[in-house]
């Protein structure tokens, strides 16, 4: 396979006489570091990123590439004295690199064919040396610098000193394609970021958006940069970029965007203008959502409450010790059942090895009766052979089967972890609750709302595998109770996504999560129900969670303990037709909690409880905080569409 190393400069200016230029520098292999991994998608990456620049105005002779063993130090070097400095004052350059990067002694170090970690300053090209090149050979003020380094896993440290420090009197943008303690993916040969890179640069539209920000038909590289950290943080790899520097000049021009169509001719079944997109349903009072082929309802405007009564807070107060206990006592049992299985893991690694070892020498002794060409006396007596033992020996039945129940053994130890986690989350929530006086964060409050939509279902596996296929996205990881879930169980809630992966599959969806306000009154009602049918305690034949069974029952019920296919329990559906806004999973809303977490900004609200959860949890008014990049086996998300 061939090296690649890729670095892109390009120049633009306001004048008529401005030019774009590109240097670009991929590498793939490093033949002087045997530890360093080997890169499979920098030479597309080089392909692709040259192709994109010349079809968005780069002249083909004023783009220059180092690929493979060009690309070194010296050639970095003479490609700065000799090609990059004829660019002139009013020229922009852009600087791409693909590759590895390390780093050492406070600074980054961008990786070159030749480089060796033994000699990292003379043959990488640090980011102060960069700077010097710029300072030394480049006449053009306006400078862009791409960083797509996959970084090395010993190489992670942020360094003190960026990139502008040595340089001075030059508009730069650097954009690195991941923050300095994440690595930056690739799919398919190529690079997520050079990926995203094209559609911004080609102004394509990603969840209905594209680098033209305010739709001037111009995209400047800080419009560039921007989209390219947006789309990148919600594309599911788990990668955000940073952004150093602005600068304001056009890189690429693009066909201006077309402006929503707008029909108030359309009304739907309570008279309201139906938004594009939305169709009234047979069965009076539903609607279909075309884009994802969701369910949904109408939810009128006017005022709504929220929260519930000191009173009711007080007696909250009064049984958060007894349900945190419970789920202490929970925690606690599977902390048990992971020291045990732990414990058994261990055992069985070592018997492995001892069979193995066993296995081996049996094996070994076969070898050498077979190569015995001696033949036996006809009157010494023959021992008898066991052959099936030897057989299964041979075979390694006994190793097998040991290993198949340690590979079990580690599946059942990773689930009660992250079970564990998710437990003590709700645990360490209960505890500041207790703290709390008088738990402000419920009380009652009265809120204007326009109308929406809102989905009658939670966002089942099947739309979000859509969703992904359409995007190109990883599949969120399969729960602790199913494997292939998003796969075989189509009519389930969707679990195990971030909020950033819900907000993703409404921007696609062209919805938006609910506030806090829209989803409790779709949940309550308008008459205000503490839970979704009534103000009924809850038992398990109209929600799936951790509920007895209802009073006098005698065909004794237990909780389920994983959730169950959308448009189940349909005695729990609320006012509004909404199934499961009490128990199942958790959902995810759009606004960050207030209280103690008002100020953390990575934190968002989910609401309305989990099979998991007690009836205090699946309350309509209750919400609890959780991390924008949690993803938990009982968590899911619906959405709303709301009406201009």
């Amino acid at each position: 396979m061939r090296a690649t190393f890729l670095v892109v400069f390009i120049v633009i200016s306001s004048s008529l006489f401005a030019e774009k230029w590109a240097l670009c520098v991929g590498i793939d292999r490093y033949p002087q570091m045997a530890n360093m991994p080997n890169l499979t998608h920098s030479k597309n990456d080089v392909r692709h990123t040259i192709t994109t620049l010349e079809s968005c105005g780069f002249a083909s002779e004023k783009v220059v590439s180092l690929v493979n063993h060009n690309a070194n130090i010296g050639n970095i070097h003479r490609a700065f004295r000799d090609f990059l400095s004829q660019a002139t004052t009013e020229d922009l350059v852009v600087i791409y690199f693909v590759g590895h990067s390390f780093y050492k002694n406070d600074r980054v170090h961008w990786l070159l064919n030749n480089s060796s970690l033994d000699e990292i300053e003379r043959t990488a090209l640090s980011h102060q040396q960069l700077g010097f090149l710029i300072q030394k050979y480049l006449t053009a003020k306006n400078i862009f610098i791409c960083s797509d380094a996959r970084y090395h896993k010993s190489s992670f440290g942020k360094p003190q000193r960026q990139i502008h420090d040595y340089v001075n009197n030059r508009n730069i943008c650097f954009l690195q394609s991941s923050s300095y303690r994440e690595q930056s993916h690739a799919r398919n040969g190529r690079s997520i970021f050079n990926y995203f890179f094209e559609i911004a640069m080609r102004g394509k539209p990603y969840l209905h958006r594209n680098a033209d920000h305010n739709n001037d038909q111009k995209i400047t590289i800080s419009e560039l940069s921007n989209f390219l950290v947006w789309s990148l943080s919600f594309c599911g790899y788990s990668q955000h970029p940073v952004v150093k520097g602005r600068n304001f000049y056009t890189i690429n021009t693009v066909p201006k965007t077309a402006a929503k169509s707008t029909n108030q001719n359309r009304k739907g079944w309570f008279g309201e203008n139906m938004p594009e997109g939305m169709e009234k349903a047979p069965q009076r009072g539903f609607y279909h959502w075309q884009t994802d082929k969701s369910l949904m309802v109408f939810i009128p405007q006017g005022k709504t409450t929220t929260g519930t009564s000191r009173k009711k807070l007080q007696e909250l107060r009064k049984e958060l010790p007894a349900l945190r206990e419970e789920l202490q006592l929970y925690a606690s049992l599977l902390q048990d059942e992971e020291s045990l299985k732990t414990i058994l893991a261990n055992t069985l690694q070592e018997t492995n090895i001892s069979i193995l070892k066993v296995n081996n020498r049996m094996n070994a002794i076969s070898q050498q009766i077979k190569g015995f060409e001696e033949t036996p006396d006809v009157d010494e007596p023959q021992l008898p052979v066991d052959i099936a033992m030897q057989q299964h020996i041979k075979e390694h039945i006994y190793y097998k089967t040991s290993q198949s129940i340690l590979r079990k053994c580690y599946r059942d130890l990773q689930v009660a972890r992250k079970k564990l986690r998710e437990i003590e989350q709700d645990i360490g929530y209960l505890q500041q609750l207790e703290k709390l006086k008088p738990y402000a964060v419920f009380l009652t409050n009265t809120h204007n709302i326009k109308s929406y939509y809102i989905d009658v279902y939670e966002v089942t596996n099947q739309q979000y595998l859509h969703f992904c296929d359409e995007t190109s996205r990883p599949y969120p990881p399969n729960p602790w109770w199913q494997e292939n879930y998003l796969l075989d169980l189509g009519k389930h809630p969707v679990v195990n996504v971030s909020w950033k992966d819900a907000v993703a599959y409404s921007l696609w969806s062209k919805k938006s999560l609910p506030t806090n306000v829209q989803w409790e009154k779709a949940a309550r009602g308008p008459q205000k129900f503490n839970f979704p049918w009534g103000n009924e305690l809850p038992y398990l034949k109209i929600v799936n969670a951790s509920v007895p069974p209802k009073p006098n029952n005698f065909n004794q019920q237990y909780p389920l303990f994983y959730p169950q296919v959308v448009d189940s329990f349909a005695a729990g559906r609320s006012f509004y037709q909404c199934h499961h806004m009490a128990g199942n999973v958790w959902e995810w809303c759009i606004n960050t909690p207030v209280g103690r977490f008002r100020a953390n900004h990575e934190y968002r609200i989910m609401k309305g409880g989990s099979f998991n959860s007690s009836d205090v949890m699946i309350t309509t008014w209750f919400s609890q905080p959780v991390h924008v990049d949690s993803r938990r086996s009982d968590l899911g998300f619906r959405c709303v569409v709301e009406i201009e």
